[in-house]
């Protein structure tokens, strides 16, 4: 199996677990960043989703993409994947940008909307 592929599976697999309910990701706002990617002034969103599998955490999070052309000084964002380690919070891998992590990120979205939908039919639903 190529390395390429073993990423690729790796990120399907968290996708469908995802969708599943098998995993679930904790939304963490304004969380410090990782030195290795020099702070929110690099423009990287504070905002990350992390789940613990195997003792280690996997971290969603949106950053800008060099890759992509735009209007000077905002570049497109995209969604990046690591694997830390809990205790330092060491980024121990970054996964190479592909498709299925911006997939992936929107599965984490769309949970953490259906929470919150499901949170407002219930409270619309009691009689007060």
């Amino acid at each position: 199996m190529s390395e390429r592929s073993k990423y690729l599976d790796t990120v399907l697999k968290l996708n469908r677990l995802t969708q599943d309910d098998v995993i679930s990701w904790e939304h963490r706002p304004d969380q410090p960043p990782p030195e290795t990617r020099g702070g929110w002034a690099a423009g990287v969103s504070p905002d990350e989703y992390v789940t613990e599998q195997k003792g280690k955490h996997f971290v969603l999070y949106r950053t800008p993409d060099a890759r992509k052309s735009g209007v000077i000084g905002q570049r497109p964002k995209r969604a990046a994947l690591e694997i830390r380690d809990p205790a330092s919070q060491r980024v121990l891998f970054e996964f190479p940008p592909m498709a299925a992590v911006e997939d992936l990120y929107d599965t984490v979205n769309i949970k953490e909307a259906d929470e919150v939908d499901a949170f407002l039919d219930e409270f619309l639903s009691e009689e007060t």
